[in-house]
């Protein structure tokens, strides 16, 4: 569906950009692939991105994609320490970084690679004009690489158990295999009307939902906020009825504040959340579970090293809801391994 909306991205002031189209999206992704190549990226170069949600940083992902380059995206909060360990660790052929940061990310090639960094560093702002010229221009785009199943297409960021920052490599032939997963059978059929799925989350975890957004391509839309705040991340899931949801460990504390007016309004919303395996309070995920008794609720425990495992399923949420405290005492694994499970980190 060319003409249906593919992309809606939401600003901190709770002001919706005009949407876009699958048909502009597409070649957004044809142009921001021509302005790479430009810049000497090609199949196997890694694209490392720390900005913030907008529609110039998912043209960068589409883009690489269609080079056959490797997105390795990242939080745009960064500190120095973090920044100077991804840029050695991945040596990327570009880096488009928040513009405050490009003077410090210069001084930290030149520290670990002297004068000669491979590196080009493009700040945010830089990278917007770049595919704006492209763009208005058309400028030439460079054949589509044929898709290698065994390829790395995206470096997903995770704390492991360390709190520094590590990459797991995920293939293409992983990400095809995200959308089949069992727990994404209950949405509703493309084109049914409604959105897909509301993000609000880091850039880096935006690999996720947009493999989501190229699935959904027979009309369902991603919501992309580019900062969450409560308030403003729930009247967003109100007025545009998602089928899916993410949440983390600070909304289902914040869902838990709401006023009980709001989490029943909230209620059967969503036919699928899914949450991370970040530790959450027990007492929050019992709340979450018996006010929204209709929703398929999925916790993902290291859904970047393993796309077809959830560590507790929707059984164990509705027995949680409704049972006793041997059912209750399975909440307390969020964020830690089941007993019976070995988590290689």
């Amino acid at each position: 569906c060319p003409d249906g909306t593919a992309l809606v991205v939401v600003g901190a002031d709770g002001a919706e950009q005009p949407p876009v189209t699958y048909a502009r999206l597409r070649d957004l992704g044809l142009r921001a692939a021509g302005a790479l190549h430009g810049l000497k990226v090609g199949r196997g170069s890694i694209v490392f991105s720390a900005v913030g949600n907008s529609l110039q940083s998912v043209a960068l992902s589409v883009g690489s994609a269609r080079l056959g380059a490797v997105w390795a995206p990242a939080d745009q909060d960064l500190n120095t320490e973090q920044m100077s360990h991804l840029l050695r660790l991945y040596a990327p052929s570009v880096a488009v970084l928040r513009d405050d940061c490009l003077d410090a990310a210069q001084a930290l090639l030149r520290g670990a690679r002297g004068d000669a960094s491979p590196t080009q560093l493009l700040g945010e702002s830089a990278w917007r004009a770049l595919l704006s010229d492209a763009e208005a221009e058309g400028a030439s785009v460079p054949p589509e690489e044929p898709i290698d199943d065994d390829a790395t297409s995206i470096l997903l960021l995770t704390s492991g158990t360390t709190g520094m920052p590590k990459s797991v490599m995920t293939t293409n032939l992983q990400l095809r295999s995200l959308v089949n997963i069992p727990f994404l059978a209950g949405k509703a059929a493309p084109g049914d009307g409604g959105t897909c799925l509301v993000y609000f989350g880091s850039p880096a975890w935006i690999s996720y939902t947009f493999v989501f957004l190229k699935a959904m391509s027979g009309g369902d839309a991603l919501i992309l906020g580019q900062e969450y705040s409560r308030d403003l991340y729930f009247n967003v899931v109100e007025r545009h009825r998602p089928q899916i949801l993410f949440f983390w460990p600070e909304v289902i504390v914040d869902f838990v504040a709401l006023p009980e007016q709001t989490q029943a309004r909230l209620a059967g919303i969503a036919q699928v959340l899914i949450y991370g395996g970040a530790r959450t309070p027990a007492s929050a995920l019992l709340h979450l579970c018996q006010a929204l008794p209709a929703t398929q609720i999925h916790q993902g425990y290291g859904a970047s090293e393993c796309f077809r495992v959830a560590s507790l399923t929707p059984a164990d949420h509705a027995a949680a809801a409704g049972g006793g405290e041997a059912a209750r005492r399975r909440l307390r694994s969020a964020g830690r391994p089941l007993g019976a499970v070995r988590v290689v980190d």
